[in-house]
């Protein structure tokens, strides 16, 4: 099925029309058409506040415990880690599939 475009014409609005007329987008048109020069403003709540600041601090939190990282080199290059067999082996058998 072709469809046939002609004699559609573009949806007129307020921002194309100024779009058209060169006026820039923070110009607002007053009464009688004249520029009012107001532009958009947005503003946070406290708790939209709270929530940036709280993801920014999350950001410069390492996912690494360092800590325990160097420990457990430590460990390794001396000798003394001990795996612990039983446990790693019933953690194996947990995620192991015996039905196929």
């Amino acid at each position: 099925m072709k469809i046939d475009d002609k004699g559609i014409k573009p949806i007129e609005t307020k921002k194309t029309s100024r779009i058209r007329r060169g006026k820039k987008y923070d110009q607002r048109e007053g009464a009688a058409g004249h520029v009012t020069g107001k532009k958009d403003i947005a503003s946070l709540s406290g708790q939209a506040k709270l929530l940036a600041k709280v993801q920014t601090g999350l950001l410069e939190v390492s996912d690494v415990r360092e800590g325990q990282v160097e420990a457990l080199k430590q460990s390794i290059a001396d000798g003394s880690y001990q795996v612990q067999v039983e446990k790693l082996a019933s953690l194996l058998m947990k995620h192991i599939d015996f039905t196929s």
